[in-house]
């Protein structure tokens, strides 16, 4: 018998960019979608709009092919930060990744929006933006 999923997970997403160098104060926009169950993901805006109330979990992740070049991207809901994530430079790659647990509203948008960059977000799943419905209010 297969194991089924608890409903909680029927709004996840996982997403990849292709390769970017957004400006700052530009949201990230990954538009390689290979799960967005709900429809909650705007692929054309990088906006999560949560479909119904309650706690939700997200986390991204990031790589830069650039050496000696960082990148710095933050996590905002409704345009206010509440994660924020800095490359480390380990030689030829730099990378950089955040999460956090965030009690939503239906309504409410999730971005990232990058900060400071001086170089490219890498493509080939380098960098993913992923989140889910942990329980509903």
């Amino acid at each position: 018998m297969a194991a089924r999923l608890p409903d909680t997970l029927q709004h996840s997403a996982a997403y990849s960019l292709s390769d970017q160098r957004p400006l700052p104060t530009q949201n990230l926009a990954p538009s390689n979608v290979t799960l967005n169950d709900g429809n909650a993901y705007n692929s054309n805006t990088g906006t999560f709009t949560a479909p119904t109330d309650g706690v939700y979990y997200f986390s991204a992740s990031s790589m830069s092919d650039t050496k000696d070049q960082y990148i710095i991207y933050t996590m905002v809901v409704d345009d206010v930060p509440v994660a924020m994530a800095h490359s480390v430079d380990v030689g030829i790659y730099s990378s950089a990744t955040l999460g956090g647990v965030v009690r939503l509203t239906q309504g409410q948008q999730v971005n990232l929006r990058v900060l400071s960059q001086f170089a490219n977000f890498n493509d080939d799943k380098g960098t993913t933006f992923s989140g889910f419905l942990v329980y509903q209010d």
